[in-house]
């Protein structure tokens, strides 16, 4: 034990009252040595920089005075050779170098001054000699000191004392062509005529081909240097005198152009203002050389061309519109009404996704020239000078193909030209390459696609695409189906193709297009190959041939059975719960509304796009039932509301309708009492039967409306509110009779609508345009022109189908163009204000994404289900009973027995009698909401079946026979009577 122990067993704190310790810890010393490294480190640099400045002053020094000695020895005798190389080591003196230059050009040629010099092996010095001159001509072409060095340029590499070729290979090689592309800009083209060097820069451009030609090499080098640099000079043809120009184009040997053919990415690379002037330039003058162009040049031009517009803007060559020009572009027409405008401006953005357009700034006298390139004359030289070219005739293709993604206004023009001579072009495609083609003769084949043998067929099938597409626009069923009908198979209009060649070409382009949704290992943004289209430009492209070809089939059936489906690729289950969950994802109301174009549909989600664009490959009734579940999610929503009540009367259904529930929210449930035409309420309370008999006969009262030239606001609500209960109608799953015409059920699904689609809303004019088409005689004795003449409100007007129509005659080239004029005037333009607001009352209640599933035909099955034979075994199936009726009850047998003696119609009256729609569900019975009920009343001889539509029920007295009961029942459902029938 320690004798000082205090119990406390912690350490004590010692305090050192010493100060601080003088000692330097290890720390202190590390970063002494480190202070003293970094100071002579620094010290080490500043020696260093300071031998650096000390070297470029001195260097400078010696410079200014190397230059001032040079100057001296130049001025103590500017007429030897040293005087020269002084100038060349002086490099930016310009006032000795034009001394010397207009003292050699005055008094003796070039060859004379060196002559009397000792001159050998100066070759090298004149070149830096010559390219010093020209960069000063090209600092300021204007002044008289460009004149005289132009001209001792000219004296040079004329010189027979210089090997030319040395001389024009060392220029080339440091930037000779930039600098005459420098001094030509400098001059504007209204000082052409006054410009003393432009006639001087202009055999510049010339002289190296007359050198080079020995040198394969070389020549191709200027070649390439010309198109780069001197062809994209701004406004070429207007810069230069009329001599100047003369001698330019006829001087550049163009037929040579094919040497561009290694070289044809770096046009790729031109700035975009370059490449437009380069366009401009070239449509300037190599068209009037076309018949003295080789085959390969002439490819190699059009491959020129092609890739000049790749990725430029759509309509990049239109001229930049006015305000209200765009506003008309873009669907918007200016009016005072808010609920027109509102109209058009909703139904827009929900049921179309508008392309970004915009022009490129350019001078007019380019622009005027670029298009030139689209014109329908340009075109058809090219064709005739390519005859049977294979190569050319394939890069012809591609430029075409090139043109219309760029400057869309010339497509139609185009391809009117093409079809005005018959559809050889349509059978050569076909039969000569896109048949024996592999592209697309087997599913999923994505090999195919880059295959170097099967790509070089691309441009051809692009083309056929776009030629057979606009042939289908102005070509009738009559036409289309000639082939299998002898009394149309003379027609000189009739489809080029084969019905059976239609089928073939529609699964081999249905094949690729289904690919190209489905499959994500193609970049849409990627090139097809051989072509400068997008993957997603091609797939647009055979979608709107598709849905042509299926419309038609739509209508009068010819393609095999599940010719459209792709049932074995897929597996249905997993696409409808795939395409369900997708859509559910997009939860926001504003994307909802704009974003959701068939294109961004495709983008994201393959089973979307597919929907949206082909959905006839995927069977009908999957469809449907993605349409149900669909709007199942919705229903919690959408039906949870307050009610709302309304009188009408017979007879005033749509005036008492209209005023009643134009201002209410029709996502409430809606509850209809009928006045009958007594003046007394009609028996029976809405249980959703009433208000299916109250749309019904809104719909027949309305359609076929008279009235289709109505554009005032009031008129424009009523179809707004007519949109608005379809819309309903179809998302409560409540069949009504109603028939649309097939070019307006088009414009719900926003399809092209084509001729065809004109005899649903006009026979006559139909009719008469197919008369047209055929008409072998004299059109212009005809006195048509690309105007309508319509009358409204009894004035009549004139309306031009394009600017200055009513000038334009229609002749045998532009008259499918004026038949798709007059089309699109009357299934587009002139019913556009009604339109847009129907659709924007529809897409107020249902998703018009929704209803794009599905074609014309498929669409009014959803609206008024299918028109064929009632099943009575599935009505039997999928009936309850009730009151005094059981399933088995030998009444109920009696009454079946009764039904199966009706005919078509007798059954469509019982059906309608008891539902309030003659048409079967389209998934069955089975989806009728709800069930069909017969209910047994009283013993009664003498009462009248009656029914309560609103719950599908048929009350049905018993009767002691069953000749009572048909008389009775066949009374009753043919009466039209209302519901107080009883």
């Amino acid at each position: 034990m320690q004798p000082f122990f205090s119990g406390d067993i912690r350490k004590q704190r010692r305090i050192n009252l010493g100060g601080a310790s003088a000692v330097a810890t290890h720390e202190d010393v590390i970063q002494n040595v480190r202070a003293i490294r970094n100071e002579r480190l620094l010290q080490t640099r500043m020696k260093e920089s300071a031998v650096k400045i000390q070297a470029l002053w001195r260097g400078y020094e010696e410079r200014k005075e190397l230059r001032e000695e040079l100057r001296r020895i130049f001025d103590s005798n500017p007429t030897n050779i040293d005087a020269v190389r002084c100038l060349v080591m002086l490099k930016d003196d310009e006032a000795r170098l034009a001394i010397w230059a207009r003292w050699v050009v005055g008094t003796q040629s070039i060859d004379g001054y060196l002559k009397g010099l000792d001159y050998e092996g100066c070759t090298f010095l004149f070149c830096r000699l010559l390219h010093q001159l020209l960069t000063f001509v090209a600092q300021d072409p204007s002044t008289e000191n460009a004149v005289v060095f132009l001209g001792l340029i000219d004296s040079i590499l004329n010189s027979s004392l210089f090997d030319p070729k040395t001389l024009i290979q060392y220029l080339v090689s440091h930037g000779y062509y930039p600098l005459l592309k420098q001094a030509t800009e400098k001059i504007t083209p209204e000082n052409k005529k006054t410009s003393a060097s432009l006639p001087l820069i202009t055999p510049l451009y010339l002289f190296p081909f007359k050198i080079v030609k020995d040198d394969p090499e070389l020549y191709q080098t200027c070649f390439i240097q010309t198109f780069l640099h001197i062809l994209v000079i701004p406004l070429l043809p207007y810069r230069l005198p009329v001599q100047s120009l003369a001698q330019l184009s006829a001087s550049i040997p163009f037929y040579d152009i094919h040497l561009l053919s290694s070289s044809l990415n770096e046009f790729l690379e031109l700035p975009l203002q370059d490449r437009l002037h380069l366009l401009s330039n070239l449509a300037t003058f190599i068209p009037p050389r076309y018949k003295l162009l080789p085959l390969k040049s002439l490819a190699t031009y059009l491959q020129i061309l092609s890739k000049l517009m790749v990725d430029l803007p759509i309509t990049a060559f239109e001229e930049p519109a006015s305000p209200n020009a765009r506003k008309q572009f873009s669907g918007q027409e200016s009016d005072d009404s808010e609920d027109e405008d509102d109209a058009q401006q909703d139904a827009k953005s929900s049921l179309q996704s508008p392309v970004q357009k915009y022009s490129i700034d350019i001078d007019v006298k380019t622009r005027a020239r670029i298009c030139t390139l689209g014109s329908v004359k340009h075109v058809c030289s090219l064709i005739s000078v390519i005859g049977n070219g294979e190569t050319a005739k394939t890069e012809l293709f591609v430029f075409l193909i090139s043109l219309f993604a760029v400057w869309e206004p010339c497509r139609d023009d185009v391809l009117s030209a093409l079809l005005a001579s018959g559809g050889g072009l349509i059978r050569e495609l076909y039969r000569n390459y896109v048949r024996s083609s592999p592209l697309g003769k087997l599913e999923n084949d994505t090999m195919s696609f880059i295959d170097p043998e099967s790509a070089a067929t691309w441009p051809f099938l692009i083309i056929l695409v776009d030629v057979y597409t606009y042939a289908l626009r102005t070509m009738g069923d009559d036409e289309f189906f000639a082939s299998r009908n002898q009394k149309f198979s003379t027609l000189a209009n009739r489809n080029p193709l084969t019905v059976d060649e239609v089928i073939a070409l529609s699964k081999q382009v249905l094949n690729i297009a289904f690919t190209l949704y489905w499959k994500d290992t193609f970049n849409t943004d990627q090139r097809v190959p051989n072509t400068t289209c997008t993957w997603e430009s091609v797939r647009d492209k055979m979608t709107i041939l598709l849905q042509a070809i299926h419309a038609r089939d739509s209508r009068r059936p010819f393609t095999p059975p599940d010719h459209w489906l792709f049932t074995s690729q897929i597996d249905m289950t997993m696409f409808v719960e795939a395409a369900i969950l997708k859509d559910e994802s997009l939860v926001d109301t504003k994307e909802r509304v704009r974003g959701r174009s068939k294109g961004y549909l495709a983008k994201i989600s393959p089973h979307l796009g597919i929907l949206s664009n082909i959905p006839f490959a995927i069977p009908f009734k999957r469809r449907v039932e993605i349409l149900h579940r669909l709007m199942r999610k919705d229903t919690p929503d959408f039906f949870n509301q307050d009610q709302i009540h309304i009188t009408v009367r017979r007879g005033q259904v749509a005036r008492d309708g209209f005023d009643q529930l134009y201002d209410s929210d029709l996502r409430q449930r809606i509850r209809v009492s009928f006045i009958d035409r007594f003046g007394d309420r009609e028996a029976g309370i809405d249980g959703g039967g009433l208000f299916k008999e109250f749309f019904t006969s809104l719909c027949k009262e309305l359609y076929p409306n008279p009235h289709s030239y109505a554009k005032e606001s009031s008129s424009l609500r009523w179809y707004r509110f007519i949109g608005r209960l379809l819309g309903k109608a179809i998302f409560e799953g409540i069949l009504v009779d109603a028939a649309f015409a097939g070019f307006f059920l088009a414009k719900w699904l926003d399809r092209q609508s084509f001729l065809d689609d004109l005899a649903s809303l006009d026979e006559e004019l139909y009719n008469g345009l197919i008369f047209l088409k055929n008409y072998d005689g004299n059109l212009q004795d005809l006195s048509l022109t690309f105007a309508v003449t319509e009358e409204e409100f009894g004035v009549t007007m004139t309306i031009d189908l394009i600017p200055d129509g009513s000038n334009i005659p229609v002749t045998q080239e532009n008259r499918l163009q004026y038949i798709y004029f007059v089309c699109y005037h009357h299934l587009v333009q002139r019913i556009r204000k009604q339109s847009d607001a129907f659709f924007k009352g529809l897409s107020e209640i249902i998703d018009s994404n929704w209803l794009r599933m599905f074609n014309q035909q498929e669409l009014q099955i959803l609206i008024g289900g299918v028109d064929t034979l009632i099943d009575l075994d599935d009505l039997r199936e999928n009936t309850n009973y009730g009151g005094s009726l059981k399933e088995d009850s030998p009444y109920v047998e009696k009454f079946w027995k009764v039904v199966e003696t009706f005919n078509h119609e007798q059954r469509k009256a019982l059906l309608r009698f008891a539902t309030s729609c003659s048409r079967p569900p389209l998934l069955g019975f089975k989806e009728l909401n709800p069930k069909f009920c017969i209910n047994g009343t009283e013993n009664s001889q003498d009462r009248l079946p009656s029914a309560s539509t609103c719950f599908n029920i048929l009350k049905l007295p018993i009767y002691d026979n069953e000749e009572l009961l048909r008389k009775k029942l066949l009374q009753a459902i043919t009466s039209g009577a209302g519901f107080d029938l009883s």
